[in-house]
């Protein structure tokens, strides 16, 4: 009797003592690694002729750049403004710089949500340095290629359209050349005597340079890397 006594004891103990065993703690997750650097842009700057639109879209053809014309981004405006023979008042290029900027935010967040996500490499003539700054204000990791030439002339009167040669040698004398204290600024050089492998080899040279300084630019938004974020 004793021993039936004991086991219905245990029977209704044992229910209670199961139910109050402390459950497990999940285990703790594991932090997310930071979201990858943006491949920081180029962008591709000097007087009309010099071979900008060139050279970026060498470094699409052979480093995987995403080139964009940044002419291709110009107000009716300013496209009207052209049409005259005209150039463009300050006003007008501190405006279309922020265009610019706005269109390279646009391209770097498809590009990330991509499976590529290929650094961008902008054309665009980007005269004066006040407007270098509205995209670097919005691109702190921007890299600013000057790229310089010895066949400006010959390159302007070989072109089918565009900016003519008369045109293009008057814009060219509102050109402010980049002085030392301008921040984040390279060069290239494009002259007629520089082969194409040449040229792709300065190029990558600057962009492996753009890296390594956009990883120590605390300014960078790593947001545009994550697709998920931007949508």
């Amino acid at each position: 009797a004793t021993r039936v006594a004991l086991a219905l004891l245990l029977a209704e103990v044992a229910p209670g003592l199961q139910h109050s065993a402390p459950t497990p703690s999940p285990p703790s997750p594991t932090p997310s690694p930071p979201s990858p650097l943006c491949p920081p842009p180029l962008f591709f700057f000097g007087v009309p002729g010099a071979g900008k639109s060139y050279v970026a879209q060498l470094a699409g053809r052979q480093l995987g750049y995403a080139f964009h014309d940044g002419d291709n981004w110009l107000p009716q405006s300013l496209l009207a403004t052209l049409a005259r023979g005209e150039g463009f008042t300050d006003k007008q290029r501190a405006s279309y710089a922020r265009e610019i900027a706005a269109r390279m935010t646009a391209e770097r967040r498809r590009e990330a949500c991509s499976h590529r996500q290929r650094p961008l490499a902008v054309a665009q003539a980007m005269f004066k340095p006040e407007h270098r700054d509205i995209i670097r204000a919005a691109h702190p990791d921007v890299l600013f290629v000057w790229v310089q030439s010895d066949s400006v002339a010959t390159r302007l009167e070989a072109r089918l359209g565009g900016v003519s040669a008369e045109l293009g040698l008057t814009l060219a004398t509102a050109f402010k050349a980049p002085e030392a204290s301008e921040p984040a600024v390279s060069a290239v050089n494009n002259s007629a005597s520089i082969s194409d492998a040449a040229l792709a080899e300065q190029v990558e040279e600057l962009g492996a340079a753009a890296k390594a300084a956009a990883l120590q630019n605390p300014k960078v938004d790593r947001r545009l890397c994550a697709c998920a974020a931007i949508l």
